[in-house]
């Protein structure tokens, strides 16, 4: 069996350049690049190996000294990132109910092993395959530790509009980052002021998604409702469900807004959207026009501002 030589971990060389570097035009794994034959390991490495692949007694001893070793842990990690993307193109998912597979296996152990395959993962997130990004992204999620969202939030800056749009996804399926929420979230917010359109479509909905997560859909407000004001449509109407899932009444004048913005200029999509969110954030019916809902608002506001 064939693995990656630990000889270029220990010498600090980075893993992704290693796992998907140039001469891998594809951005996956080569079958023989880097490898080492398992005999021709340390025995520490290879040992510990046979226990996890065979599964032998020996494993649950092995399976603490590999977290508590460094050296070891960034083995496995980098082993395991082949194997769960092999199995997964190899079609190695088991169904419910029956034993763990190599996959299953692999990632159940990237997850324990957290704090050397987190980084790993966010270096894999915004990579052009969709596959990799993809199973990442799982894994983070299934590690589902808050402080894992800064250093994803950081990939929101340069790169490619496409890695800054997956960064931004997977921000929406990650917890709170606890002290580091504030900086998460000043990141999130610069992704509305991007270039590229489908970016703010997916900054104003993570932003949505982490504020109604948080229970703090008023973080939301400022800059959802600016986000009304784009002129792409579709970044309009990401903001509108954005708005609708986190039912915050304040948004009402922004959407009234952006209602009278549609009918001035006869866009009918945008007239459609904010007239939509307008009736699920009231749960009213029946008001035409941007003088009816700025009407109902002023008594509304008049009855139950505190």
């Amino acid at each position: 069996m064939m693995l990656r030589t630990p000889s270029l971990l220990l010498a600090g060389v980075v893993l992704l350049p290693i796992l998907f570097g140039p001469a891998c035009a594809t951005g996956r794994p080569t079958k023989n690049q880097d490898l080492t034959p398992l005999a021709q390991l340390p025995e520490e490495f290879a040992t510990a190996w046979r226990a996890w692949r065979d599964e032998t007694p020996e494993w649950r001893e092995w399976r603490p000294r590999v977290k508590a070793d460094a050296k070891l842990a960034n083995f496995f990690v980098d082993n395991l990132v082949r194997l769960m993307i092999k199995s997964y193109e190899d079609s190695g998912l088991r169904p419910r109910g029956e034993l763990a597979g190599p996959f299953e296996r692999a990632s159940r152990e990237l997850v324990y092993l957290q704090d050397y395959s987190a980084p790993v993962m966010i270096e894999l997130i915004p990579m052009g395959d969709t596959i990799v990004s993809f199973l990442a992204g799982d894994i983070l999620m299934q590690i589902d530790d808050g402080r894992w969202c800064l250093p994803l939030a950081k990939k929101l800056q340069g790169g490619k509009a496409e890695d800054r749009r997956r960064a931004a996804e997977w921000l929406g399926k990650l917890p709170g980052a606890g002290d580091e929420e504030e900086a998460v979230w000043e990141l999130l917010e610069k992704t509305l002021a991007d270039p590229d359109w489908t970016v703010r479509v997916q900054g104003a909905t993570t932003i949505g998604l982490r504020a109604t997560a948080r229970g703090r859909v008023d973080l939301a407000r400022a800059p959802l409702s600016r986000a009304l004001g784009d002129s792409n449509p579709d970044v309009v109407k990401a903001a509108c469900k954005a708005i609708g899932k986190g039912g915050d009444l304040n948004c009402v004048p922004a959407l009234i807004n952006l209602l009278e913005r549609g009918e001035r200029a006869q866009e009918f999509h945008l007239i459609r959207a904010a007239q939509e969110t307008l009736e699920q954030l009231t749960k009213q019916k029946g008001h035409l026009g941007s003088a009816a809902w700025r009407n109902w608002w002023g008594i509304w506001w008049k009855a139950n501002r505190s």
